[in-house]
């Protein structure tokens, strides 16, 4: 997560404030989700360190499967195909 914010630090220099007032909101947002719902596994449903490491993997997911080849990976770079 911390990469993220770095990221989101550089970018905001570059764009303005406006963009950085709304990244900032958004990752804001996106750090308390995770937050709350590995409170929720644990304490609400007192998930057992397994399922809590599921959790966290899920948590992962998205990233890697759109993330990554939407802009961090490319397609034309990862796949080989051109224009």
């Amino acid at each position: 997560m911390w990469t993220s914010l770095a990221t989101a630090s550089s970018t905001c220099l570059r764009a303005g404030s406006g963009h950085c007032a709304v990244q900032t909101i958004s990752l804001f947002g996106t750090q308390v989700t995770g937050l709350a719902l590995a409170l929720t596994a644990a304490i609400g449903l007192q998930a057992p360190p397994a399922e809590m490491g599921v959790i966290g993997t899920l948590n992962v997911l998205p990233f890697v499967f759109f993330g990554l080849p939407a802009g961090g990976c490319g397609w034309t770079r990862c796949s080989g195909g051109g224009y």
